[in-house]
């Protein structure tokens, strides 16, 4: 089986699984819905300029930035939002099929549908992510079977519940990956368009995220020092490999300036104007790695055997291994003295999702090693990790994890940051198990579900003035009481009739079983990757 089959196929399973489990909506971010009003923007207006949005405000008194606004006003008076151009400018083909779906008739959705469409954004970058993740343990040299596992690890684990979302984070992932990507390529092909994949992907992670510029000098340094023939040493093609690769970043580059100064008068001003940087740098580093409400060790198990992963990888690709060290110890560092390190309302420390990749494809040399004796728990226990890494996602994916954040709240309404950051007790992990079992069993008692739906439209018609908002509203407020499925919500908002809706949902179930099944059958393609 040729490669590029094999790839299309894993593209269509995570698709056709990831839209199964789908939402609907753009999740309970304020970011992500700022960013999809800039698409909106784009694609209704020609514009750039969004409006107003209410600021975020923090739960906590004692939090020294008890506001934080989604955007701020320009030197032309308009409000723009804060946050990097890529992921909106990417969103823009959804939302123009949206925009050109609702004027095809007049139901509850059709207004909707701009949002319905942007709402996929995030599961067709993971899925996309995926197949670049596949592709790039193939060429580190893993085999077919080891890759497919390390595929299942990434698109089944933490990534999974980030496809419900608009975050940013999946595409930083998925640009940073093509960037990794495209150099190891060039360990073995001679064509420019892997220089050019280099650069472009590399600028415009920076574009999606402004602080994907801390990833820049790590891979530009792994650049250099593997490839000192193109670029440090007499070539033929000198100038074109430094043209061919530096010229596409300086133009994302560029791009991230322009887009700056056109929204706050300056090439180095980003909107970020709060007090970014008062987290006690240990105090960061622990909140992210190990601590019960955010710990990314928790939220991915699998990450506990990095470390051993690292040191047999070494052997086999030290270039990577330093390389995938780098970025993510650099990651790390960045963001632990960062305020906002949490990363708000999200599953587990979001901000370090585009780093994922690093931390789990060195277990490939892990998977490959043979175990000598008495060594067999070490591969029991890498299975049960991998396990016990799906499993945890299995709730987040249910139930909209904002359920149980307001029930701390409404709890502990003078200490919430800490109760939910650092004790099990109000940790997301096990009290995200509890909400799903509520909304699972709010699920099976119409009455109960009849008057939420009440609840909701009134609400939605209340709080809200368009169409297309009233329905968003209604569809936030309904999955905070059941489950976060679009076939759920849908009937019963009567965005869609439940014929429908069941012969959606039995399609959606065929093509997961349908591809699941083939991907079991898949047998090592005839070429490799590239």
């Amino acid at each position: 089986m040729k490669l590029r089959r094999a790839s299309l196929l894993i593209f269509l399973f995570l698709l056709s699984l990831y839209a199964l489990t789908s939402s609907g909506r753009l999740g309970s971010s304020g970011d992500g819905h700022t960013m999809y009003l800039v698409a909106r923007s784009l694609v209704y207006e020609g514009n750039l300029d969004i409006p107003p949005q209410k600021p975020a405000v923090a739960m906590n008194e004692d939090n020294p930035n008890p506001v934080v606004p989604y955007g701020d006003y320009g030197p032309d008076g308009k409000y723009y939002a804060k946050y990097g151009l890529g992921t909106s400018l990417a969103m823009t083909p959804l939302v123009a099929l949206g925009k050109a779906l609702s004027t095809t008739g007049d139901s509850l959705l059709h207004p909707y549908f701009p949002q319905l469409t942007a709402s996929w954004f995030n599961s067709i970058i993971l899925a996309l992510a995926g197949v670049t993740f596949f592709l790039t343990a193939l060429r580190l040299g893993f085999t077919f079977p080891t890759a497919l596992t390390l595929l299942f690890a990434f698109a089944l684990s933490w990534v999974w519940p980030y496809t419900k979302t608009a975050y940013s984070e999946p595409l930083t992932l998925w640009l940073l990956l093509l960037t990794v990507y495209a150099g190891v390529q060039m360990q073995r092909s001679t064509r420019w368009g892997w220089m050019v994949l280099f650069g472009a992907a590399s600028g415009a992670a920076v574009l999606t995220r402004v602080s994907a510029v801390m990833f820049l000098p790590v891979l530009y340094l792994y650049l250099l020092l593997t490839q000192k023939d193109r670029y440090l040493r007499r070539s033929p093609h000198l100038i074109r490999n430094w043209a061919a690769t530096f010229f596409p970043l300086a133009g994302f580059l560029l791009l991230v300036g322009w887009y700056n100064a056109f929204r706050f008068g300056s090439p180095l001003s980003t909107g970020y104007e709060t007090q970014n940087w008062l987290t006690p740098f240990f105090e960061g580093l622990y909140g992210l790695t190990l601590s019960p409400g955010k710990g990314l060790l928790w939220y991915l198990l699998l990450t506990a055997l990095s470390p051993l992963g690292f040191r047999y990888f070494n052997r086999r690709r030290p270039n990577e291994n330093k390389l995938f060290l780098g970025l993510v110890v650099i990651w790390i560092v960045f963001h632990s003295p960062y305020t906002y390190w949490s990363g708000g309302w999200s599953w587990g420390p979001r901000f370090l999702l585009p780093i994922v990749p690093y931390l789990l494809l060195p277990l490939g040399a892990l998977i490959e090693r043979k175990p000598a004796r008495g060594e067999k728990m070490l591969q029991l226990g890498l299975a049960a990790l991998l396990a016990l890494s799906i499993i945890v996602q299995v709730p987040a994916v249910v139930a909209d994890y904002s359920r149980h954040l307001l029930s701390v709240y409404e709890k502990y309404p003078d200490d919430f940051d800490h109760q939910v950051l650092f004790t099990w007790e109000s940790s997301p992990l096990p009290g995200q198990w509890i909400s799903m079992l509520e909304v699972t069993s709010i699920a099976r008692q119409p009455e109960i579900t009849a008057q939420l739906q009440e609840n909701a439209w009134e609400t939605a018609y209340e709080d809200a003035d368009t169409a297309e908002e009233q329905v968003a509203t209604a569809l936030n407020l309904l999955a905070a009481n059941l489950p976060d499925l679009w076939f759920v919500s849908f009937p019963l908002l009567g965005l869609a009739a439940k014929g429908s809706v069941t012969a959606v949902l039995g399609v959606q179930i065929g093509l997961v079983i349908l591809f699941g099944w083939m991907l079991s059958h898949l047998h090592p393609p005839e070429e490799t990757a590239g």
